[in-house]
């Protein structure tokens, strides 16, 4: 499955307090797309900006439906996981199809 991986070239090392669970929803956003979705690629992003961290993973699959977005196990340890490093987690569904995961406002410093 291809991915694509984009970053700011001026992130700085990562607090090690943040890093597993940055990791952890990363993974995970990749192995429920690959699994459940059918994707035929993914996209992952980072960037930070005045010492916030924006992750955004993004395919092109299938799409989650509503009722696992409420009662997926791993969609609620990545919410737990984003929580724990003061960020939010947002899952939405793509324009045209698949899933856009965000996790946004963690301090990376």
């Amino acid at each position: 499955l291809p991915c694509t991986l984009t970053f700011d070239n001026r992130v700085e090392p990562l607090a090690n307090s943040i890093t597993p669970h940055i990791y952890y929803i990363v993974r995970e956003a990749i192995f429920n797309a690959a699994k459940h979705a059918e994707p035929k690629t993914i996209q992952i992003n980072i960037r930070r900006s005045n010492g916030s961290l924006t992750v955004t993973i993004i395919d092109d699959g299938s799409g989650i439906p509503e009722q696992r977005k409420k009662n997926g196990l791993g969609l609620h340890t990545m919410q737990c996981r984003a929580k724990a490093i003061g960020a939010t987690l947002d899952i939405q569904t793509g324009e045209q199809c698949g899933t856009i995961i965000s996790l946004s406002g963690a301090d990376a410093r």
